[in-house]
């Protein structure tokens, strides 16, 4: 239905917008060097420019948006920890209703890494909804499934020393089926996590982002930047 395989010189502003503000957590966000397209691809970079950490969004918000589909990008993560970079799919609605995903929408984590090295927090693939919290109070609200993160490298848990893979030293795919019924995540085509309980039923746009967040920031070695993941491809796909 749609795809960017990021070729020429700039980013295709037919396919991708920014967000009005500038700032998001603990980082400027989109200054100058911190999206580029090159040889192929599209490169988003962490920089330390003025004592700030300046890092980058892109959405096809206000461009594109579908319901329900096959969501794919091949990508080259950072390499160190302090910032995250995350393919995932977004709604516009997040807060409209409390406890309806289906008609709010979805957070659509397909996939996040954290840096080379973190045995706890390894990668991240999560859906969340505006739902009722712990306390009874509406807020932000994770779906109960678990990826099966040792079948793409990560660490087991409860084994302290098992080898963790690296999303950091080669591409790979990562793919999110979301379907009337339910969304299935993928990694070089080996199914990772399937989720029945929070599915929207509305159109959402896709993001690619590199962000610092406030919890993770203490971990960023600025001596180490600039840091970079690199995006391939985004394709959509939807079934006639």
């Amino acid at each position: 239905m749609w795809r960017d395989e990021f070729e020429g010189k700039v980013l295709k502003t037919e396919n991708w917008t920014m967000p009005s503000y500038k700032t998001r957590d603990a980082a400027s966000l989109n200054s100058e060097g911190t999206i580029s397209v090159a040889d192929g691809l599209l490169h988003l970079r962490t920089l330390w420019r003025n004592d700030t950490v300046h890092a980058s969004y892109i959405q096809t918000r206000g461009r594109h948006s579908w319901k329900h589909g096959y969501f794919e990008c091949r990508l080259k993560f950072q390499k160190h920890q302090g910032h995250h970079g995350a393919f995932w799919v977004q709604t516009p609605d997040f807060q409209s209703y409390v406890d309806q995903p289906g008609k709010s929408g979805t957070e659509m984590d397909i996939i996040e890494w954290f840096g080379a090295g973190r045995r706890r927090g390894w990668a991240g693939m999560n859906i969340y909804y505006w739902g009722t919290t712990n306390d009874g109070m509406p807020g932000k609200v994770r779906s109960p499934s678990i990826p099966d993160f040792p079948k793409m490298g990560g660490p087991i848990e409860g084994q302290p020393e098992s080898p963790m893979g690296d999303l950091s030293e080669d591409f790979h795919v990562y793919g999110l089926l979301w379907t009337e019924k339910e969304c299935v995540f993928f990694w070089d085509g080996t199914e990772i996590m399937r989720d029945t309980k929070a599915i929207s039923q509305i159109p959402q746009y896709v993001v690619l982002s590199l962000l610092c967040s406030h919890w993770e920031r203490p971990r960023l070695d600025v001596t180490k930047l600039p840091d970079g993941m690199q995006i391939d491809y985004v394709r959509v796909y939807q079934k006639q």
